[in-house]
């Protein structure tokens, strides 16, 4: 007791286990100790009793070695439990990274705090999003935060396959399966032991082996094709999908796919970070506004806005520029959007004046009408399927449709046709689009938002808004036909 204080020791061996919240592992009270003084304990024990000559006495020897167990074992909790701290943190970079990349806004701020408080939780996560929102990197960032992190990760996307390489790529195969089979095949799920995999485009795998799938959730287990042995699967599964309305309900239940995370397209201030995430590496002239690059570019992904950055620095190489301008990025956009200039069209003077006249008059009716987004460009140079083009800038994201600004965009729409009739006097075939779009915004007032006064807030399903899931054994149309016939007499008024 005199050289190496064997009781103090002893006593700081049996530390009480805890739970740490943010990993989920139990720890004790010793990793409150710095690493180096756990090891230089240990250590000074052993020089002392080499000092001496060896161990005192049996009680001595059976105190002492106890004390070495506990030790080591603390050390080595120390170390995975700083080791996990370490991926922890690392994990908080890629989502720092991911929050730049989709942008630092409140959609991406409630993504952040979702995967930080789902991650350290070893359970099923199922990601919904459009393509290009960062599915992907929100499962690596899901990963990279888990006590996985020093697994493989591996990915597959389910689309890519046809339904028997598709599971033999997952649950792999023995010799003579099928056609090609010629020896035997370990799948994902064996070669991902202990680690997680990522299912992308989930929705296009057969409904068989989602079927198969949903055992290795409940069970853990499975077969390779053609074997009959149960194998054991220790994997942690993320999947992503834009179309959650094709999988199998079954999947969605509690405790399969029960936590799911939305990545929604980034909002106007996350698609200027993103611009501004992307543009770092570009010289940039004093014109370049992201603001409203933001602004004319809604609907638009992470990658949409990374290709955006990608063709407006193409293009200013291409004229020799020393500097990006904003007429790179309007002309990339416009790329994006509508197609490439169609330059082998060239029009009389004639159809330049039948267009620069219908294009007017979408311009001039959204001028006067109170509701409807402002003008931002007009155009005559024919691009994709159109021979000119009006764009309107929202100053703001909207979520939310009134009755009001939806008959000024039927009306911007229709401006076309209008202004063809007062000033060619005759009509032309430039207004088909349009009337696809006035039809389209009409139908939908009068059938699903219930702004018809005649019909009333109801709701009318029909195959032309049905956007049921697969599931959904219910039919369109399911309404007298004085009903439709009221429904198309007020879709056309």
């Amino acid at each position: 007791g005199e050289v190496v204080n064997t009781s103090n020791a002893y006593d700081n061996a049996h530390f009480s286990p805890r739970i740490d919240h943010m990993t989920g592992y139990r720890t004790g009270s010793m990793l409150a100790v710095p690493l180096r003084n756990a090891e230089g304990e240990i250590i000074g024990v052993f020089e002392a009793l080499n000092s001496q000559g060896g161990f005192f006495n049996e009680e001595d020897e059976e105190l002492l070695m106890a004390f070495a167990n506990h030790a080591a074992i603390a050390l080595e909790n120390a170390r995975a439990y700083e080791h996990l701290r370490q991926r922890h943190r690392e994990a908080m970079d890629v989502l720092r990274v991911e929050s730049e990349l989709i942008g630092d806004s409140s959609v991406m701020t409630l993504v952040r705090d979702q995967i930080a408080r789902i991650a350290p939780v070893d359970t099923t996560v199922l990601l919904l999003g459009d393509s290009g929102t960062g599915k992907e990197l929100a499962a690596r960032a899901i990963h990279t935060a888990s006590a996985r992190a020093n697994r493989p990760l591996v990915c597959i996307n389910c689309a890519a396959l046809a339904e028997t390489l598709l599971e033999s790529e997952l649950f792999g195969h023995v010799r003579g399966a099928f056609t090609g089979a010629v020896r035997d095949k370990k799948g994902k799920f064996e070669v991902a032991d202990g680690g997680t995999i990522f299912l992308d485009e989930v929705g296009d795998m057969p409904l068989s082996t989602q079927i198969k799938l949903l055992r290795v959730i409940e069970t853990g287990e499975f077969t390779r094709l053609g074997a009959n042995e149960l194998l054991n699967a220790d994997v942690r599964l993320i999947a992503a999908t834009n179309r959650p309305d094709v999988l199998d309900p079954v999947l969605l239940r509690p405790g399969r796919f029960d936590r799911q995370v939305v990545i929604d397209m980034p909002d106007i201030k996350g698609r200027e970070e993103i611009l501004r995430v992307h543009v770092r590496p570009i010289p940039l002239s004093e014109d370049v506004d992201l603001g409203i690059l933001a602004r004319g570019t809604p609907g638009f992904s992470g990658a949409d806005l990374a290709n955006l950055a990608n063709e407006a620095a193409l293009r200013a190489a291409h004229l020799e520029r020393s500097s990006v301008v904003m007429a790179d990025f309007e002309f990339a956009k416009e790329e994006g959007l509508l197609g490439s200039e169609r330059r082998s069209i060239i029009l009389s003077e004639e159809e330049k004046g039948n267009v620069a006249t219908h294009e007017a008059g979408h311009a001039i009716v959204a001028y006067y009408l109170p509701h409807a987004e402002p003008i931002h460009k007009i155009s005559i140079v024919p691009r994709g399927m159109a021979l000119g083009t009006t764009q309107q800038l929202p100053l703001k994201d909207k979520y939310n449709y009134s009755k009001e600004y939806i008959e000024d965009e039927i009306a911007v729409a229709l401006g076309g046709r209008v202004s063809e009739n007062l000033f060619i006097g005759s009509v032309t075939t430039g207004a088909g689009n349009d009337f696809e779009k006035a039809t389209e915004m009409a139908w939908n007032m009068v059938t699903s938002w219930g702004m018809s006064e005649k019909l009333g807030p109801l709701a009318y399903k029909t195959e032309r808004n049905s956007m049921a899931s697969i599931w959904d054994t219910r039919k369109g149309g399911q309404y007298s036909e004085d009903t439709a016939r009221e429904i198309d007499k007020e879709v056309q008024s």
